[in-house]
């Protein structure tokens, strides 16, 4: 077998060059990174790490990292050949990683590589589940409607996804709040994030994000305590999610793999299961 190749890049706009048609050919599992990568082009920063594993002339892993997140992994359908390559290249370049995500098959063997080769402990690795709708059957009986969130409301806002953050147990360094403020202000910028109304009052929130020409991810859907157990959430994912697929997108969302109760709602509502990812963390 040909030994695997890591390319490092400096460059976004190479990067992207590189790695969107191959890992674009599985777009709707690699949406998260095919997003990232995007926002790389458009707003480009020189301490990004980027970089891709190829085995003779196929790439076979797509490689990020944004500062404070994880080393995000996205395969082309042969990832597990280069995951030791990548561990080894990294730990030349005397790298600290906080964490990777990715499907679960190659995130979990990527640091069982990292733990093996550097002596970090790895957490068991937290579940999500990808789903993706083709059609949406709308819950009944439920009040509100969409509206587009407005920067008067940017406040607001940033308290519902510093909550959103906590609820989901997001790590530390992603809740800051100048991260989080920085997040909310892109998602209005893009007219992304939406209210769920009830007789003119905010009663939840949620983005619908493209990614690419043909496809959008639902994120981020947050009802404060006092308005839950109203299906608001449910009703709300419907609607962005039909949103995207009036528009021709292809649409997916995340779901934590432990709670049952948001997963059943989301398939009720016409949401398939794709595949599952891992998020593992690393700690001393």
């Amino acid at each position: 077998m040909t030994a695997a190749r890591v390319t490092f890049y400096d460059e976004a706009k190479a990067f992207a060059a590189a790695v969107i048609a191959p890992i674009g050919a599985r777009a709707v599992v690699n949406n998260v990174f095919l997003g990232v990568v995007e926002r790389m082009v458009a707003t480009p920063e020189q301490d990004h790490l980027r970089a891709a594993v190829w085995v003779d002339d196929a790439l076979v892993l797509g490689v990020l990292r944004t500062s404070p997140y994880s080393l995000n992994l996205a395969q082309a359908g042969r990832g597990l050949e280069g995951v030791e390559a990548l561990a080894d290249a990294l730990v030349a370049r005397g790298l600290k990683l906080t964490g990777v995500g990715g499907e679960s098959a190659i995130a979990e063997a990527f640091a069982a590589n990292w733990t093996h080769r550097t002596g970090v402990r790895a957490d068991g690795g937290k579940k999500r589940l990808l789903y993706q709708a083709g059609e949406i059957v709308p819950p009944t009986n439920i009040s509100g409607q969409l509206k587009p969130a407005a920067r008067a409301n940017l406040a607001r806002h940033v308290a519902w996804e510093s909550a959103f953050a906590i609820d989901v147990n997001a790590p530390l360094a992603q809740r800051e709040p100048t991260l989080t403020a920085r997040r909310v202000e892109g998602w209005l910028d893009k007219g992304v994030l939406f209210d769920w109304t009830v007789e003119g009052k905010a009663v939840g929130h949620g983005v619908v994000l493209p990614i690419g020409k043909d496809g959008a991810r639902v994120l981020a859907i947050y009802t404060p305590p006092d308005e839950r157990s109203r299906s608001y959430a449910q009703a709300m994912t419907a609607a962005l999610t039909q949103r995207a697929l009036d528009q021709g997108r292809w649409c997916t969302l995340f779901t934590d793999a432990d709670n049952a109760i948001t997963n059943k709602i989301y398939q009720r509502i016409g949401y398939r299961l794709v595949t599952a990812f891992s998020e593992v963390t690393f700690g001393a």
